[in-house]
């Protein structure tokens, strides 16, 4: 199944997979993909989008290619939604999609890239016990997605993202995360791996914004200074297309203020 047609990517259990009252329900079949035509056109408006596209799902519960655009638009809902209770809700319900998609076809990489993203881009937003559950299950996901198509630009950006944020750890919280499950990340996690993946994600999806973003970050972080600077220039100075490119052309501004005041 290809499952490009739904790309670009974002990107890190409501009520909307519940079953039908009567108990539980046979399994169902991957449905052919829907045409790209008549799907909602990726984050123009991700609050309508979700509402058209959950309608859809609920007619239509077996169709893969519709339960992880629900996933992308849930996803970037979170991603733009200021109140911490309400981005949870929405990265719940993405992750509820894409893992449903994930039962359906579980040897496609996509499912399990739009469950690690929704699960990693929540673990952001959260603190503690929280955290370390969503990301381990951020990585668990990953992997697989990884394991099906390792130049996965979107799971290699996440993969990135969790080991630059394992190196980041103080030594009490790298201890602490360990023992709550994170061993492998921090195992695993080098600032090269991370460097490497985000450059590789740059590399496989140019038109995502948070690709760039992200790896300019890290760059800045890594005293790779000169060509940080020059990629979050580069971000801050493109015609955003939707919400969504104006939050990481943002986010793009904020990292260069922030680089020159600590200079």
């Amino acid at each position: 199944m290809d499952m490009r047609r739904i790309r670009p990517a974002v990107f890190m259990i409501g009520g909307l997979l519940a079953a039908e009252p009567g108990g539980a329900q046979p399994p169902v079949t991957a449905l052919p993909l829907t045409p790209a035509s008549v799907l909602p056109t990726p984050y123009i408006d991700p609050a309508r989008s979700a509402r058209v596209l959950t309608d859809r799902v609920e007619a239509e519960p077996s169709n893969v290619e519709l339960r992880l655009a629900l996933a992308r638009e849930l996803t970037a809902l979170g991603v733009l939604t200021r109140s911490d209770e309400e981005a949870a809700a929405a990265f719940e319900r993405a992750a509820a999609s894409a893992l449903a998609a994930v039962e359906l076809a579980p040897d496609e990489a996509e499912p399990h890239y739009w469950a690690a993203a929704a699960r990693g881009l929540h673990a952001d937003r959260e603190g503690g016990r929280s955290k370390i559950s969503l990301a381990s299950e951020a990585h668990e996901h990953t992997l697989q997605a990884l394991e099906i198509a390792p130049l996965h630009g979107g799971a290699n950006h996440v993969l990135g993202r969790l080991h630059a944020g394992a190196k980041r750890l103080g030594f009490a919280s790298r201890m602490i995360a360990g023992l709550l499950g994170l061993g492998d990340i921090l195992d695993e996690a080098s600032w090269e791996s991370a460097e490497r993946r985000m450059r590789l994600a740059v590399e496989r999806d140019p038109s995502l914004l948070v690709h760039h973003v992200e790896l300019g970050k890290l760059l800045l972080h890594l005293d790779q200074v000169e060509e940080g600077t020059a990629i979050l220039n580069d971000v801050v100075a493109r015609t955003p297309r939707h919400e969504t490119d104006a939050f990481y052309m943002a986010k793009a501004a904020d990292a260069l203020a922030e680089s020159t005041d600590a200079r």
